[in-house]
């Protein structure tokens, strides 16, 4: 706002005045006389003071007036411009304004389609429930006679396989359905745990010998078994995925560890020994779960190696500590985001595009909700390269005027810009005289020879360990994978192995990916007395006594 006055020059005009008056008085000598002014007025120094007086007071005033016409005009342009300025600030909110009413609207659009798409989706999920329901109702007396036709064909012929798996599938599917048409899928569970771990007792208890198996009493005493291997319901899940050489690798492996072929579609590293309390078919549907949802993300892993690709394999290890069976399926697919990092395990949740769902965020619902039934834990997390130096000692054999040949590489394994792994070969009598710069990046390092290789051995930096292979065959390729890590193993060798030549292959392998890891109570942990839980439960319960006997007094 311009808050400008001009106030009336009221002296200069007195002075003006006083001046005209004064000339006037000098023009009529008479007036003067007769007013008696003094004779000093009409002395000609006073007059021309006076005028001069007069003047420099105008001028003055004539200067303050330009000088405040030029603060007003200026004031104008300021106020011009902040005017200017206003509406262009207004243009900008209006802009704005209309910005965000335009988002604001696709926001109301993308929340009502994803309002109507969940609405649609509970709908079909209530559906499905319903249809399961009613399968599950009107099939049970079909399901009841084709149990009793199985039961009585396995028990006719017992070389025939195809009985007992039929039974098994037929099992499962009605397991399936029953945790469908359950409200509560954890409480459904938990309740069928809390009746196996009745007969669990009962069989611990009606043992007459200490080291017969609780299934062996069970088939006499029990209505069914109250504990399961978890290492045959995870070789039932993955089973119908593997390939035959696979399946019969497996089956030939007894010991207590079972491990899988590099070059198969699983690295599985599973301990026969974790027993669990439970329904066998509700395992077989969390492993299902992950190891599908597993391989629908792996094949989105791209990896610019073509000889690290083969390698490239879901890996499921199984493993137990004092109290609990630790199951971890780990995949190359991309991390997951931190943000929707429980999101994943709610009802109807996905990532996949509309063209790509199938099951509609149902898989890790379903897992959640069986852990959380037989009150364990899952989480997953993101999988990183870590950067690594290995030892390479290799041993060639010799013949003629060619003796033996032993040399020793050290392999760098590092990240580039573009975080992929890449290799620095450098050979150690070498190492003082090489500089930086004449290291070479590479995606492998080979050792070719003309002859024969007789031994190869491996030490990593980061463990410590060395390991030593042998005796390889002839016209073939033998292939290893780091037995430090067999569950994401992170190197690769090829051993291409020929009467006078061979070719030794060092392959890095991309770790990059996402882990997930479930944690559940062994059966055995029920017999154990926990003193710490009982003391924690202790001090629960004595807080609660201590609340309630201020009232009771």
């Amino acid at each position: 706002m311009i808050n400008q006055r001009f106030p009336f020059p009221w002296f200069s005009a007195l002075l003006l005045l006083g001046l005209c008056l004064y000339l006037y008085l000098l023009g009529n000598p008479d007036a003067a006389r007769f007013y008696r002014l003094p004779e000093l007025l009409f002395i000609w120094h006073v007059q021309i003071s006076a005028i001069a007086v007069v003047l420099v007071v105008l001028m003055i005033d004539v200067r303050r007036f330009y000088r405040r016409q030029q603060r007003f005009l200026n004031d104008v342009s300021d106020m011009r411009e902040e005017v200017k300025a206003l509406k262009a600030s207004k243009k900008q909110l209006q802009a704005k304004a209309h910005s965000y009413s335009s988002q604001t609207d696709k926001l109301k659009f993308f929340i009502s389609d994803r309002l109507l798409e969940y609405i649609e989706y509970d709908e079909k999920f209530m559906h499905f429930k319903g249809i399961a329901a009613e399968v599950r109702h009107n099939g049970i007396i079909c399901y009841d006679k084709l149990l009793t036709a199985l039961q009585f064909a396995r028990d006719s012929d017992s070389d025939n396989e195809l009985y007992p798996e039929a039974l098994t599938s037929l099992n499962y599917l009605w397991d399936l359905l029953d945790l469908s048409t359950a409200d509560n899928i954890a409480l459904h569970i938990n309740n069928q745990l809390s009746e196996c771990e009745e007969y669990f007792y009962q069989a611990q208890l009606q043992r007459e010998k200490p080291r017969l198996q609780a299934d062996t009493l069970a088939a006499e005493t029990l209505p069914y078994t109250p504990t399961f291997s978890a290492h045959n319901a995870i070789l039932r899940a993955i089973r119908p995925l593997m390939n035959e050489t696979d399946t019969q690798a497996m089956q030939e492996q007894e010991e207590r560890w079972c491990h899988g072929h590099p070059l198969t579609s699983f690295h599985y590293d599973l301990s026969k020994t974790c027993e669990l309390l439970g329904n066998e078919n509700h395992l077989v549907l969390v492993v299902e779960n992950l190891v599908k949802n597993a391989q629908f993300y792996s094949a989105r892993a791209k990896s610019d190696c073509s000889q690290a690709k083969k390698y490239q394999s879901l890996s499921i290890a199984l493993s137990s500590t004092e109290r609990h069976a630790k199951l971890a399926i780990y995949n190359q697919g991309p991390h997951i985001p931190a943000e929707i990092a429980e999101q994943i395990y709610q009802l109807g949740y996905t990532t996949r595009k509309a063209k790509e769902q199938h099951g509609r965020g149902l898989g890790l619902y379903f897992v959640k909700e069986i852990v959380n039934g037989y009150e364990g834990n899952i989480e997953h997390s993101n999988i990183d390269n870590q950067p690594d130096s290995y030892s390479v000692r290799i041993e060639f054999e010799g013949s003629g005027f060619a003796g033996p040949e032993v040399i020793t590489e050290m392999v760098d394994i590092a990240l580039d810009d573009e975080q992929r792994l890449c290799c620095h070969l450098q050979s150690e009598h070498q190492d003082e005289e090489r500089s930086d710069s004449e290291h070479v990046e590479q995606r492998t390092v080979e050792w070719k020879r003309s002859r024969a290789i007789k031994s190869v051995e491996i030490t990593a930096r980061s463990s410590g360990q060395t390991h030593a292979y042998r005796d390889f065959p002839v016209n073939e390729t033998t292939h290893v994978l780091d037995p430090d890590h067999p569950h994401i193993p992170r190197w690769a060798i090829e051993i291409q192995a020929r009467k006078r030549s061979s070719k030794l292959t060092l392959i890095p392998l991309d770790n990059t990916g996402v882990l997930f890891n479930v944690t559940l109570p062994l059966a055995e942990t029920q017999f154990e007395y926990d003193e710490e839980a009982v003391q924690v439960s202790d001090t629960y319960i004595n807080g609660i006594e201590e609340k309630f006997r201020s009232i009771d007094g």
